[in-house]
């Protein structure tokens, strides 16, 4: 599957939800946007049970055009492979 935008991000940064929740903002607001839902690569949803997750990380960066970071000083950049 093609991904839009990889998220990465510390886990701590994501204790309360917070990255779960950008992820859900961005989202929303891509999709009248673009007319179509927007299909992110974040770890919680797209490396299950015994997967490799080095190699799962490694494919969905093949995957994906763009990228989203959350650095943990918590300021949350967003780049669209052309910026």
């Amino acid at each position: 599957m093609p991904y839009d935008i990889f998220i990465s991000y510390s886990r701590r940064d994501n204790k309360q939800g917070r990255v779960t929740q950008l992820v859900e903002r961005i989202k929303q607001d891509f999709a009248p946007f673009a007319k179509r839902e927007l299909a992110p690569f974040l770890d919680v949803d797209e490396i299950h049970g015994m997967q490799d997750w080095r190699q799962r990380i490694l494919q969905g960066l093949r995957e994906v055009p763009g990228w989203a970071t959350k650095r943990p000083s918590n300021v949350a950049e967003v780049a669209a492979g052309y910026l």
